[in-house]
């Protein structure tokens, strides 16, 4: 964040050795996290404001455990289960922030679901009502996980309709086996 000249806001988990951060070329008027019950490693939900006009853009940032089966054995179910809980507090945790009105505004909603476009729990994204700006493109060009074996579209960016994307992409990159998932935005 110095060396960008951003602004900055993290999250700890897991004892402060990991955590979840949001950098930001506009500043950053308010931010609060919450942890979220895991299986596996902890994790959470990171809130920040930003104000690039007379509003604020809330940008929620989280990370969902890892679809990984435990021992080789390939049964993911307890880990889609835990996704699918992790999910529901995420949405109760956003609706209690959004009350009395229920309005959610300008929102965007980001991070790695750890899970595929065609699977249940992003599913229930779309069904939601938040936008996939990524959505119908082909792997090849929204992939956000590689590998030498594997490409996945892993990290999500959703927003509400009331934020139109004027543009999208994912950063090719080989610092990660993550690419960062990026989306422009057209403030009316």
């Amino acid at each position: 964040a110095r060396r960008l000249g951003m602004d900055m806001r993290f999250m700890p988990t897991i004892e402060g050795l990991q955590g979840l951060a949001v950098l930001s070329n506009i500043e950053i008027v308010f931010d609060d996290g919450v942890l979220l019950e895991s299986v596996g490693s902890q994790t959470g939900l990171q809130r920040v404001q930003v104000r690039p006009d007379a509003g604020v853009i809330t940008v929620y940032n989280t990370w969902l455990d890892p679809l990984l089966a435990a021992g080789g054995d390939g049964d993911l179910s307890d880990i889609e289960v835990s996704q699918q809980a992790q999910l529901s507090q995420i949405f109760g945790i956003i609706s209690a922030h959004h009350q009395p009105e229920g309005q959610l505004g300008r929102t965007v909603i980001g991070g790695t679901f750890n899970n595929v476009p065609d699977s249940e729990l992003i599913q229930r994204l779309r069904d939601s009502g938040f936008v996939d700006h990524f959505a119908g493109q082909q792997t090849d060009i929204t992939a956000t996980f590689w590998r030498t074996d594997a490409r996945a579209r892993l990290d999500y960016i959703w927003t509400t309709p009331s934020l139109q994307a004027v543009g999208w992409g994912v950063i090719d990159t080989r610092a990660s086996d993550h690419r960062l998932a990026v989306i422009e935005l057209a403030l009316r």
